[in-house]
Parts: C-alpha cells; structure tokens; sequence
C-alpha cells in the first residue's frame, strides 16, 4: 500500500488547519434529533496517509453540515435527507385538551395537528372557571349553568361580606346606609342555588354597590 503522507506530515496538515474547518455539528436521536452542540473533529490516520489530505473522523449522531439559528425555531437533523430543518419551537407551549378538559404541556417541538395552542387571555378564561369547546379551529369559552350559579353565589357572597363591618355589634345603627341594608338584601336574593331557581341565570351580573347605588339614582 502506498502512503502520501507520513503520519506526522499528516499530524501537522490537521494542525494548521483553521478551527472552523474541524467542528462538526452533534444532534440527538433521544431529542427528536435536535442540535445539541459542536466539537472538533479528530482525522482518520490512514485515510489521512493514503489520501494525502486531511480526512476527519465523522463521530456518531454528527454532521459536517452547519446549522443555522432562527429566533424562535430548533434545527432538527433529518437523516434521510442529511440536512437540517428549522421547526416552529412549540416545546413547552400550553393546549388545552376538550377531551379530559385540562391545560396540557406540548412535549415535542412540532406542534401536533390537532392542537391549538393557548394565548394568555384563552387562559384567563380557563381559569375563570368556564368551559371550552373548539369551534372552527378557535377555542370558545362559556359557563354553563351550574358554573354560572357558582360565579353568582360566590361573587354575592364576597360583596356580603366586604360589607360586614356595618352590621358589626359594636357599629351604630343609626349610622348604616339605608342603601347598604337594601344592597345587602339584594345579595341575598343571589346567594344561593334555591334562591336563583326559575332566573334566567347566564343574563344575571351581580351589582357592586357603587353600580347599585347609580341603578337607584337613576330610577329617580
């Protein structure tokens, strides 16, 4: 076999050889084979000699092939085509799931097709305590009503109760509002399921007390 190179000839050739020309590109077949970092390739020895040139070792899960970085997107190494693809980064994004009802963790960096995802204010809405039905590829949100009974009952309750202080022992009698007793007797009315029977509940917005004092000037 003849050799055009000795080793050492070949040793210092991959020595003067600038950085850039020696990184290969790792990707990861656990991670959706996503980019996951450089390093420097060795050279094949006698490859290297027989040749007499420079070859470079390619390790495994490598290429020689350099992505490219784009805000908001992942390189993913397709082998078939030995090329890199830039995907949409969806990974770690919110859906939510109208099967089982819940907010659910997108695992992949595709977004799968039947999912949409959840912008701040669709989350809001969850958290609201309404219910979610896809529409036309859209998230519509709504209560039902028992959950709109619970808003009522607890949004009526919580104005009772920011109100106590007038109706504390020790408060003078003759000092509360005649609006706030009228106020708190038409809380009441909506502090309870049996006291919201035969209402047409999904119409009914519980009055603060300043929106219940403007009702009443205005009635006059």
């Amino acid at each position: 076999m003849i050799y055009k190179l000795t080793h050492e000839e070949v040793q210092k050739l991959y020595n003067q050889l600038p950085k850039e020309d020696k990184i290969v590109y790792r990707y990861d077949p656990d991670d959706e084979y996503s980019f996951s970092g450089e390093e420097i390739a060795e050279f094949d020895p006698l490859e290297s000699q027989i040749s007499g040139e420079v070859v470079l070792l390619l390790p495994a899960d490598c290429t020689f092939k350099k992505p490219t970085n784009k805000s908001g997107y992942v390189n993913l190494f397709n082998k078939n085509k030995n090329l890199w693809e830039q995907v949409k980064n969806y990974k770690n994004q919110k859906y939510y799931n109208v099967k089982n009802q819940r907010i659910e963790i997108i695992n992949t960096y595709k977004k799968p097709d039947d999912v949409i995802i959840l912008t701040e204010e669709d989350e809001q809405e969850i958290y609201a305590g309404k219910s979610v039905k896809l529409v036309n590829g859209k998230y519509e949100f709504y209560y039902t009503d028992e959950q709109y009974i619970d808003k009522i009952i607890t949004e009526a309750n919580s104005n009772l109760a920011k109100y106590d202080f007038y109706f504390n022992s020790d408060y003078p009698t003759d000092k509360i509002p005649v609006r706030m007793v009228e106020y708190r007797e038409y809380l009441r009315t909506l502090n309870s399921e049996h006291n919201l029977e035969d209402k047409d509940i999904q119409n009914i917005n519980v009055m603060t007390y300043e929106e219940f004092i403007n009702q009443w000037y205005m009635l006059i």
